[in-house]
């Protein structure tokens, strides 16, 4: 799946799962590493982490999140997890339609 998020202003994607002078940066686990424009940056996602976005400038930023298979699990697991997920997606969209 891909996602995106404009981060135009100045926001904190807070913890989900310091010392760095840099305005936009990311913490993944211990390590905070500075966004440079033009460079990607890839994190393993399980642990825990956050970004900021100290910037005082009008521009735009967009994040765009991919999400990928570890490469060490085999097809099997990967059949297995996918049926995990899309199991997921259907109990919380049954869950949700009930709550309109």
């Amino acid at each position: 799946t891909m996602s995106s998020k404009n981060n135009g202003e100045k926001t904190n994607n807070n913890k989900h799962r310091n010392n760095n002078n840099a305005q936009c940066r990311i913490r993944v686990g211990d390590k905070v590493v500075p966004f440079q424009e033009g460079k990607c940056i890839v994190f393993d996602d399980s642990y825990e982490h956050e970004a900021w976005n100290d910037s005082h400038d009008s521009r735009s930023r967009i994040c765009l999140i991919f999400d990928v298979w570890h490469p060490d699990l085999s097809q099997e697991e990967i059949k297995f997890l996918s049926f995990l997920q899309k199991s997921q997606i259907r109990m919380y969209k049954r869950h949700h339609h009930h709550l309109k």
